[in-house]
């Protein structure tokens, strides 16, 4: 390939002005990386601490730092392993090196600004922009894109560079003569990034997909190009077969959830593709416009900014104005240069895709068919790649409509045209700024050197606590969030001191936030804090002859949390939280006096158990009761009490991993809400089933409807009582208190 100085220089150009951007907003970042967190809670904390606890305590691909003592797969994590085990290689498995990780962390997601400026330069250049002409918008379209927004806490999605980098891979099919060496090439880049995060890989095989599928359904199959067509589909199916291979091999879990939530719900819309979604443009544009533009989902962004939109807008019009003189070749086969006439329609087609068209059409049951699809359930993020294409798209008209000018009436109207793309330079510029200062404004807390180094531990231990004799830490309140069935998330500064503390000691968490959790580790986890009566085997799984230490934040704690606390001793105190230690002899101790039968309580002849007035019958019962499988709207509750009064009902929902969401639940007193919502907040799991129990107010005399709502389920063991009534009743071998199985089955009579 000739050596071109215009195209090396202005790229030169655009790395420059990139890093010098850089520190115009991140200057700080920049000079003292190691002390900034870009997410000091939540995602954000657990991203950094999912690395850096892998780098320094862990080893290889699977996790130990939450999920204690069970851990899991680093990916489940957000744990970047690819980065993760480089990392190891350099880095020495010591507490205070922490800080080392979160700098290399922060510059590699600032660094990747630069290299997308340089990545979209190429682009331009490729699809024959003049390279001085693309120097600003490369810039521009950089620090616009929506992966900004993943520098607050989704780490491993914030190397926007993939985008571009992995369209000039695919472009690099149509410049290469030997297409297997290439498709190898690309094959084993993609398969890497997939170990950053597995997004990447399913980003680019819809991108490659979409641009392969689209070039064979409008062109001719032409024999000469049967091999670059072959290599292309050996680049789509290779990194996806290995990795899921892969992850097969590793993955000791076979109960995960089949099929996240919300693959339906974080989609892209117009909105969050054409209309700002930053402040301050976003206040100022729904102002104007009674707020019918809003995004439904953030998941969906990828603003392309103001002067691709208006582009669009125009764009759309002339389309139009074509069609309607019958011109119908410009619908499949747009004039523009090759590398962008192969991926600008595959680009809308990927955007149509992160809108739900399938889904929206009534095709969502092929999902079902295509399976591994359903845990990619973010579809928005797929719009990263129409917001690639289509920017790249709308400079490439502004330089055409640039040139054009210029050269009608021998110069004419260059100034007048200078002045107008000048103009769109600066708008572009403008929404890359607000992007930037927007997202920067949820980001930057200067806390990493405490949060990451062994400040928690020195304090622990120069208040007298051994850690050694200690193997968890146990966060109160307690957080499980990952198994896309229950959610237990009232601990959330519980979780960020456990983190901290972690990371500082060594010791790993019970609980914590990871993602599609095995149902079995999630229901040993959550019994640990549930109803008195269930049992905890993972006490069993215990280390039987070290410690527990509990951390207890300012928080409001359940009624089980404050028993585990009452056994346990305090060790430590500051004014953000608490520590105690305990045994795990002395949680057992405790629950196998609670959970034995009080002699006050009798045996009741009635169990109280009620059939709902809508379902259809459900082969398989519950502990010898039958069960009913329930649609949306179903009806639990349809009647009228004589009495006003307070009483508890409880029920028992299957939890089953191949299943979507569980139900919600709605209550009205003719027809008037009044409790509602999502039943997988609470902890209290037994055999892959959840037990939910509420107290409802009933008003004699009136109409009551207790509704499944949203999704249906399958439903058993549907109890009704007085509250603060216990029932106690007797099923075979079998005794329940309050709709809750009690110890082991009874011997015969």
């Amino acid at each position: 390939m000739r050596f071109n100085k215009q195209v090396f220089f202005s790229a030169l150009v655009v790395i420059v002005l990139a890093v010098l951007v850089c520190f115009r907003f991140f200057g700080d970042v920049i000079l003292h990386a190691d002390e900034f967190l870009f997410g000091a809670s939540g995602d954000g904390l657990k991203n950094y601490f999912a690395v850096a606890f892998q780098v320094i305590h862990g080893e290889g691909s699977w996790f130990t730092g939450m999920l204690y003592p069970y851990g899991d797969l680093l990916v489940f994590a957000d744990g970047q392993p690819l980065l993760t085990e480089v990392l190891s290689w350099f880095i020495e498995p010591d507490v205070n090196n922490g800080t080392q990780i979160i700098a290399i962390m922060n510059l590699l997601m600032l660094g990747s600004l630069v290299a997308a400026a340089w990545c979209i330069h190429r682009l331009l250049v490729w699809n024959y922009v003049n390279p001085w002409f693309a120097v600003p918008f490369s810039i521009t379209i950089a620090f616009l894109s929506p992966q900004v927004a993943r520098f607050i806490g989704h780490y491993a999605l914030a190397y926007i560079f993939f985008v571009p980098m992995g369209w000039l891979l695919i472009a690099g099919f149509s410049r290469t003569k030997w297409p297997w060496i290439w498709a190898l090439v690309v094959s084993t880049v993609v398969l890497l990034f997939g170990f950053l995060h597995p997004y990447y890989l399913f980003i680019f095989v819809i991108f490659l997909g979409a641009t392969v599928g689209w070039e064979v359904l409008i062109n001719k199959l032409q024999f000469k190009k049967v091999k670059y067509l072959l290599a292309r589909g050996f680049t789509i199916l290779a990194p996806l077969v290995l990795f899921m291979a892969y992850q097969k091999w590793v993955d000791p879990y076979t109960d995960r959830p089949s099929s996240p939530s919300g693959m339906f719900s974080y989609m892209s819309s117009f909105q969050s593709i054409f209309v700002p979604v930053a402040d301050p443009f976003r206040n100022l544009f729904n102002s104007y416009f009674f707020r019918i533009f809003q995004p439904t989902s953030w998941e969906g962004n990828a603003y392309v900014g103001m002067v691709a939109t208006f582009t669009g807008l125009v764009a759309l019009l002339a389309l139009g104005k074509r069609t309607w003189k019958r011109k119908w070749k410009v619908l499949t086969h747009p004039i523009l240069p090759p590398v962008l006439k192969a991926a600008f329609i595959p680009g809308i087609i990927t955007l149509l895709f992160a809108m739900g068209l399938f889904h929206n059409l009534g095709l969502s049951w092929l999902s079902d068919f295509i399976s591994p699809i359903k845990q990619f359930r973010s579809l928005g993020r797929v719009a990263w790649i129409f917001y690639c294409t289509f920017s790249v798209w709308t400079v490439y008209h502004l330089y055409v409509l640039f040139r054009h000018f210029k050269s009608v009436g021998n110069g004419k109207y260059t100034y007048h045209i200078s002045v107008i793309v000048g103009l769109c330079a600066f708008l572009w510029m403008l929404d890359a700024i607000v992007n930037v200062k927007y997202n920067k404004s949820m980001m930057l807390n200067r806390s990493a050197k405490e949060a990451f180094s062994d400040y928690y531990a020195s304090q622990w231990e120069a208040a007298g606590v051994n850690i050694a004799e200690h193997q968890a830490i146990l966060p109160l309140p307690f957080a499980l969030v990952g198994s896309e069935k229950i959610g237990l998330e009232m601990g959330r500064v519980s979780s960020e001191h456990a983190m901290i503390g972690s990371f500082s000691s060594g010791l790993p968490i019970v609980g914590g936030a990871m993602s599609r959790t095995s149902l079995d580790v999630t229901e040993k986890s959550a019994q640990l804090i549930s109803d008195s009566l269930l049992p905890r085997p993972i006490l069993d799984d215990f280390i039987q002859d070290k410690k527990i230490l509990i951390l207890q934040s300012n928080e409001p704690l359940t009624i089980e949390e404050k028993r585990l606390i009452s056994n346990a001793e305090k060790v430590f105190e500051c004014n953000d939280y608490q520590l105690y230690s305990t045994s795990v002899e002395n949680i057992r101790s405790l629950y196998a006096s609670v959970s034995s039968l009080p002699d006050s309580v009798a045996y009741a002849a009635n169990s109280g158990y009620l059939v709902p007035k809508q379902f259809i019958g459900y082969d398989e019962d519950l502990w010898g009761a039958p069960s009913y499988e329930m649609n949306k709207l179903d009806h639990l509750l349809d009647t009228v009490f004589p009495l006003s009064e307070t009483l508890t009902i409880s029920f028992w929902v299957k939890v089953d991993p191949n299943a979507g969401l569980l139900p919600n639940r709605v209550y009205s007193i003719d027809r008037a809400w009044k409790s509602g919502g999502g039943i997988g907040y609470n902890p209290n799991l037994l055999d892959n089933w959840l037990l939910v129990s509420e107290d409802i107010e009933t008003e004699a005399g009136k109409q009551h409807d207790y509704v499944i709502h949203a999704r249906g389920g399958i439903i058993s063991r549907i109890q009704l009582r007085k509250k603060g009534v216990s029932i106690l009743h007797q099923e075979g071998e079998r005794k329940f208190l309050n709709n809750v199985p009690v110890g082991k089955p009874l011997p015969q009579q």
